[in-house]
């Protein structure tokens, strides 16, 4: 049977000047991304600073650390950190709704996460603006931090709408401690061969019970969030490569991590 062959043609000599191979799912994947970024619509991720989230993690509540991961949600591309819903900012009452909580607590939260400079307001109109500080998180514009994680926009949106807001709080907590290599929470994220964090050694780096850790960690897994494996009777948390990454590139090692969650998916199912 004759194969078709695609390419560049020369119309005058009807000779194939260059052939056009079938692209890999990893090249359609980088295509679409970069074709998205030509159109004006930005890169597909927020980058998290683990330096400065590691200074205010202890200290945050998991309501706390819930609420500014559900305010990640409204950052848009190339808006200087302003929450943003429907091109409008976002108001109290808007944060309200998102918060899930009555004015009163929205403003306590919302006075907290100022007071770790992690969130700021400033006068639009009768109402205040609020933004995100570029310090933590950024979305558009140059990076000028080679530690930085990925936080993929629609994964995590997508997530964090089906979470309690502590399941939220959670995965705000363990973005400093992703590793860039193997995918698992480790002490030392940084290094190719770190030690995989249990569930006490997070929940002593994030001042959190071991129980309350060990629970919200349970839904984490069941949203597909994270993979909770076990060995020797500990237990070691693998994270989603399409929900957190690390690397410029993809690797055999990535493949391998997303056919996991792909099996763990399906056995959720």
């Amino acid at each position: 049977m004759e194969t078709k062959r695609r390419g560049i043609i020369d119309m005058d000599t009807g000779w194939l000047l260059q052939e056009l191979r079938p692209k890999t799912e990893q090249q359609m994947r980088y295509a679409a991304k970069k074709r998205a970024i030509e159109e004006g619509k930005g890169p597909n991720f927020i980058a998290c600073f683990p330096q400065e989230l590691r200074k205010i993690n202890r200290e945050l509540t998991l309501i706390e650390a819930g609420a500014a991961m559900r305010l990640l949600g409204f950052l848009r591309w190339k808006e200087n950190g302003r929450l943003i819903n429907e091109g409008k900012s976002l108001t109290i009452k808007d944060l309200s709704k998102i918060f899930k909580k009555g004015l009163t607590a929205t403003k306590d939260i919302l006075n907290r996460l100022e007071s770790f400079e992690l969130v700021s307001r400033s006068r639009e109109g009768r109402a205040n603006a609020f933004f995100i500080n570029p310090r933590f998180f950024q979305f558009g514009g140059k990076i000028n931090s080679k530690d930085f994680t990925k936080l993929f926009v629609v994964e995590s949106r997508n997530l964090v709408n089906d979470l309690s807001i502590q399941e939220a709080g959670l995965l705000w907590k363990i973005i400093p401690h992703f590793n860039y290599e193997n995918y698992y929470l480790c002490v030392n994220p940084t290094e190719k061969d770190a030690k995989h964090m249990s569930r006490e050694t997070l929940a002593a780096h994030i001042k959190h019970d071991p129980k309350t850790v060990g629970k919200l960690m349970s839904g984490l897994n069941r949203r597909g969030a994270v993979l909770i494996t076990q060995t020797l009777g500990s237990k070691r948390y693998l994270i989603n490569p399409d929900l957190m990454y690390r690397k410029s590139y993809e690797d055999e090692t990535t493949r391998n991590v997303r056919g996991l969650f792909e099996q763990h998916r399906k056995n959720l199912h």
